[in-house]
């Protein structure tokens, strides 16, 4: 952290944070909620079709990774223009900033409790399957 960066923070007629500086703290992130795409902002269609597809893998309560949902990104992108992987990475760190920025989510740890094997576990792996397939269809 420079003392450059807690300056443009400040306001700089008196010793107290700047008013979007308080306004991105009480946001708990400075671009949560904004609805910036980056590159894909170009193409709101696009950003409509992903995020209207995670929402369905949202209700369907199935629990997905940033690594999980950066490949569906990825294969929607390709599907809808496949020019725009050839500039642009969809890492995860963009995913996790899409998220916040677009849906206003924020991407939460594994637990331990998901680290655990059961003993269907083909079939939970069967049906999470399906579950994602349809999501995407």
């Amino acid at each position: 952290l420079h003392q450059e960066t807690v300056t443009k923070w400040m306001d700089s007629s008196r010793k107290r944070w700047s008013k979007t500086t308080v306004k991105n703290i009480e946001c708990r992130h400075a671009l949560a909620g904004t609805k910036r795409a980056g590159i894909l902002g170009k193409d709101s269609d696009l950003v409509k079709y992903i995020t209207n597809t995670l929402k369905d893998i949202q209700k369907s309560e199935l629990p997905v990774s940033v690594a999980v949902r950066r490949a569906i990104m990825i294969a929607m992108i390709r599907g809808h223009d496949k020019t725009l992987l050839q500039h642009f990475k969809c890492s995860e760190k963009y995913v996790c900033a899409f998220y916040q920025s677009v849906l206003n989510w924020t991407p939460h740890a594994v637990t331990h409790v998901a680290a655990q094997i059961f003993e269907n576990t083909s079939e939970l792996c069967e049906c999470a399957f399906f579950r994602l397939l349809y999501a995407i269809k």
